[in-house]
């Protein structure tokens, strides 16, 4: 199975370069504050000096507090400015830095590192306004892609950890299938009533003629609800328990039919045990008695990057769209339509021996 790492300590490439026109900054002190702005977004990011920076010659480094386990390493190379207490700018690199892994830390350090790749540019300000450096930040689409997927699994177990009240570390890497229980314990907690992929389910009952004639019912219709039972996945190690869900399957079909019809209509009450699975692959679940609330109320500055959501899904979607326009420019008409069109495969095409 899949995994996705979650490097430490850094989550995320070094962002480097130089500095168009080199600037002499003031040398920060214990007061400074780092300011990023994206005014493309309207949006800003303060953050106070964390320790009294380091300061050479040809070198500044100070670390920045972003939130309680995240900080933000800055390097400013250049030259000291004679007889003024100013420095000559002109390479920098920076990155986030996570202390300890918990899933606010790194939503936190995706959704940052996630928007100024896609924005391309923002504005680093240290201490005063008019002080300021454009840094060009694009990343890679396939980098971009991992940081929102990790974006929102982290968002997701924040939503668990404040509706159960556990804390969750994130390993170093991460498989899909702990991504999909993450998923769903959300879902379950969020939305209670959803669709999730099918799976196949054991159940009995006795072989009685009523019994026998609400089988063929459900077996005519291929709606299949399974019956009430108490739920609980296991996240990161730890049990959450999800309260009562109905299960219903859609496109039921049974396992060896024909041998359950007639172990049923032999009516000597013995329990009948079968198997059903979903021919769509699609389950209905309905958490009724969820013991958790759904309701998060965030402190503003997590508000305001769960409130990016609608202009990172429409800034990965342009990419696409770009990469896949560049992908087409210069053919003729006739080439795009060649490499376009649907292909037409013979109808074991995807079968396997075995």
């Amino acid at each position: 199975m899949s995994t996705v790492t979650l490097d430490q300590p850094m989550t995320a490439p070094v962002f480097q370069g130089n500095v168009p026109n080199p600037l002499a900054l003031s040398q920060p002190d214990s007061h400074s504050s780092l300011l990023i702005t994206v005014p493309e977004i309207l949006y800003t990011l303060e953050a106070p000096l964390a320790a009294a920076p380091i300061i050479e010659d040809d070198r500044i480094f100070a670390k920045f507090s972003v939130d309680r386990n995240v900080d933000l390493d800055l390097t400013l190379t250049g030259k000291a400015v004679e007889n003024e207490n100013k420095f000559q700018t002109e390479q920098y690199s920076w990155f986030f830095q996570i202390k300890e892994p918990r899933p606010r830390a790194h939503f936190i350090v995706a959704t940052h590192m996630a928007m100024m790749g896609l924005v391309g540019k923002f504005n680093l300000q240290i201490s005063r306004p008019e002080e300021s450096i454009n840094i060009n930040s694009e990343l890679p689409l396939l980098e971009i892609s991992k940081l929102l997927h990790r974006r929102q699994f982290t968002y997701r177990l924040m939503v668990i950890e404040e509706a159960t009240g556990k804390q969750f570390l994130l390993p170093s890497a991460i498989s899909e299938g702990e991504i999909e229980r993450i998923a769903f314990v959300y879902h379950a907690i969020v939305d209670r009533s959803f669709i999730w992929q099918g799976s196949s389910f054991n159940t009995s009952i006795p072989a009685t003629e009523e019994d026998a004639s609400l089988f063929a019912q459900l077996v005519q219709s291929s709606i299949w609800p399974l019956p009430t039972a108490p739920l609980s996945e296991i996240v990161l190690g730890q049990p959450i328990h999800l309260g009562r869900a109905t299960v219903t399957i859609e496109d039921a079909v049974v396992t060896n039919l024909d041998e359950v019809r007639k172990q049923l209509e032999a009516g000597d009450g013995r329990q009948v045990t079968f198997e059903v699975s979903s021919l769509s692959g699609q389950d209905k679940y309905e958490f009724t008695e969820t013991p958790y609330s759904s309701g998060v109320l965030w402190e503003p500055k997590i508000q305001a990057l769960i409130d990016l959501e609608p202009y990172l899904d429409a800034a990965i979607a342009e990419r696409y769209h770009a990469l896949a326009a560049a992908t087409l420019e210069g053919l003729t008409e006739e080439e795009k339509i060649a490499i376009t069109v649907r292909p037409e495969l013979d109808e074991p095409a995807f079968q396997t021996d075995n």
